[in-house]
């Protein structure tokens, strides 16, 4: 049987662990921090045919694996199965991007999972078994991990064969993590900036931080906290530079909000963080 599962990130940006070789499409979007994804939902994984009944006992070993690692706060299946009861949804569409959204807004978490389950190329009483995994950003709707793996074997094996592919995908998440542990961009929420207004000028200056791994500060002003924001200055991380700048596109009179993100040299696009009032 084959399990395949499959993850999100630029794959040339992707640190594979390397005893999960059975692992193929490994993606994580380095614009989403692993910390804005908390409350999730495991919509039920879809299969055909012979597959139908692997399908409940596949979601419910990753809910227990999930909660386990205690990264997610998985919301209670009987949850999911109230709502979508009492909308009258289709079971067998929940897997269905646009409806996935839509369960995710509804119950609002943060993400949902949603999978597939395939069975093909049977030969001598063994078969391939494949197993993809996505999460989808809530409300957002774009990807934020996504990754399949694959294993061959005989259909009665399916349970232990389903519980090594969703272990394999649990290690290879865990890696992800504490890989991403090491980065600002993803382990550290960012500290506000300090602003000070003038007479003629904002002043501004940026955290700083021991950790070597940031490349630029972004950092984004706005005339109102809840935005929109616009791009103001890009502070790069060189020896001896300076954390501290001037904004002088200011009018006398006006309140402004600055926040600011952090690339690091992985290319990881950190979270913003929270908006600092000044006024001129």
């Amino acid at each position: 049987m084959i399990l395949s599962l499959s993850f999100s990130i630029s794959l040339s940006q992707v640190e594979r662990d390397p005893r999960e070789k059975d692992i193929k499409n490994l993606f994580f979007n380095p614009k989403v921090g692993s910390e804005e994804i908390k409350r999730v939902v495991v919509l039920p994984i879809h299969s055909e045919g012979e597959d139908l009944r692997y399908s409940s006992r596949v979601t419910d070993l990753l809910v227990r694996s999930l909660r386990a690692v205690g990264k997610y706060d998985i919301l209670p299946t009987q949850d999911f199965k109230s709502f979508v009861e009492q909308k009258d949804m289709d079971w067998g569409k929940t897997h269905h991007y646009t409806q996935a959204l839509e369960i995710g807004k509804s119950l609002v978490v943060d993400g949902v999972i949603i999978g597939s389950l395939s069975q093909y190329g049977r030969m001598e009483g063994r078969a391939q078994f494949g197993l993809n995994l996505r999460m989808t950003r809530i409300p957002e709707g774009d990807t934020v991990w996504s990754m399949s793996c694959s294993t061959r074997g005989k259909p009665k094996e399916m349970r232990n064969i389903a519980k090594k592919g969703i272990e394999s995908i649990i290690r290879t998440l865990v890696h992800r993590w504490k890989s991403d542990r090491a980065t600002i961009a993803w382990g550290i929420k960012l500290q506000p900036l300090k602003a000070s207004g003038g007479s003629r000028h904002i002043t501004l200056r940026v955290p700083e931080y021991r950790e070597t791994e940031i490349k630029v500060y972004i950092v984004s002003r706005s005339t109102a906290k809840s935005g929109p924001y616009k791009k103001i200055k890009r502070l790069r991380m060189r020896r001896r530079a300076s954390l501290s700048f001037k904004d002088g596109d200011v009018k006398a009179g006006w309140t402004y909000f600055y926040r600011y993100r952090v690339l690091t040299k992985k290319d990881f696009l950190s979270p913003f963080s929270e908006a600092v009032e000044a006024r001129l």
